[in-house]
């Protein structure tokens, strides 16, 4: 069920943004949950420096703290971009990086994995 989900969101998303006509060639970067604590606590991941402004990131947290994926999407995700779906403790995310990241305005107290 969980695979099935995480295709139907990414075809969705890959139709959404196919339409933008960027002249380079979008890319796929994987966020993993070790990765995914660090982007949203510190906003570093190496993950995110192989990755181009207007790639896709997909996060996939499951049976982890489901925070890290919301607040590491918001930290490098354009906002209108953003699509989550979730079954019980599992959690999965597609977004469209901006190429940068936000900084906290105050302390994430998230998971610390």
């Amino acid at each position: 069920m969980k695979n099935l989900l995480l295709i139907a969101l990414l075809a969705f998303t890959a139709q959404a943004f196919s339409s933008e006509g960027k002249d380079t060639a979008q890319k796929i970067c994987y966020i993993t949950d070790k990765e995914m604590s660090n982007l949203a606590r510190k906003g570093a991941t190496k993950e995110t420096e192989l990755c181009a402004e207007g790639d896709l990131l997909v996060f996939d947290s499951r049976g982890y703290d489901n925070r890290n994926v919301a607040v590491a999407m918001a930290r490098v995700c354009e906002v209108s971009s953003i699509t989550m779906s979730g079954e019980k403790t599992s959690m999965v995310g597609i977004c469209v990086y901006t190429g940068k990241t936000l900084t906290l305005a105050n302390e994430y107290r998230g998971s610390k994995k």
